[in-house]
């Protein structure tokens, strides 16, 4: 689910002006706005990926800590689109890119509600924030999205799903 940060900084929200930018002033563009997002913590949603956790429009309020699997992030993706989706886990340190297990190096999997599969995945340090509230227009009271014993057990069933999944994957080439 994209968010949209415009419409809380009093921008038009125009996304043709963005489509029209050259790409390293849509960079900076998107950079100054994951920034906005981090500052204020409260971001716009736009999309249905995370029904009906989120329906479109809603606005969430986020602050900075360490997600426990279930939990609902707000990051920002290498192309700099701030996403809000539901955490999973972090990859084992085996499967970093760099072969090194420091922080810096930890990608995380999410998945959004309403999909069937995962997110690709991103670093953990693109993580901006956990969604402690929502409301669905800006005069509606703010709702606390507490994730229940369930919704963890839930999402830690997802995050053994993807493990097995990837390691299936990796066993079927290595036989190839």
């Amino acid at each position: 689910m994209k968010v949209d940060v415009l419409a809380m900084a009093g921008g038009d929200g125009s996304r043709d002006r963005a489509r029209r930018e050259d790409p390293a002033a849509e960079r900076a563009r998107r950079g100054a706005t994951a920034e906005l997002a981090r500052a204020s913590g409260v971001v716009r949603v736009n999309g249905t990926s995370m029904a009906p956790t989120l329906a479109e429009a809603s606005w969430v309020r986020f602050a900075p800590g360490r997600p426990r699997p279930g939990d609902v992030v707000v990051f920002h993706r290498a192309q700099g689109d701030l996403v809000v989706h539901r955490f999973l886990g972090h990859r084992p340190g085996w499967w970093n890119r760099t072969g090194a297990s420091g922080e810096g190096d930890r990608w995380i999997v999410t998945k959004p509600d309403a999909a069937p599969e995962f997110d690709v995945e991103v670093r953990a340090s693109a993580i901006l924030g956990l969604v402690a509230e929502s409301r669905p227009s800006p005069e509606a009271p703010w709702v606390d999205l507490s994730v229940s014993a369930l919704r963890r057990g839930l999402s830690v069933l997802w995050f053994g799903r993807y493990l097995l999944r990837r390691a299936l994957r990796r066993l079927t080439r290595r036989v190839r």
